[in-house]
């Protein structure tokens, strides 16, 4: 698995609060983190859906899929 996500997972089984929580993923992501996590998770949600929505790393391959 990918280190960010052994990195995601092990703080999970940490005590943390859900907003200090949002703002340890957010830090080991590089994304900016504000006062209100609010703003720092919909840059985080909007990053995960252009990857999930990108039609390279959708297939799985090296270069861009064939229509």
């Amino acid at each position: 698995p990918p280190i960010a996500y052994m990195l995601v997972t092990h703080f999970a089984h940490q005590e943390l609060d859900i907003k200090t929580y949002a703002k340890v993923v957010c830090t080991l992501l590089d994304i900016p983190v504000y006062e209100n996590p609010v703003e720092s998770l919909h840059v985080l949600f909007t990053l995960y859906l252009e990857f999930k929505n990108n039609p390279v790393f959708r297939c799985g391959c090296q270069a861009p899929c064939a229509p």
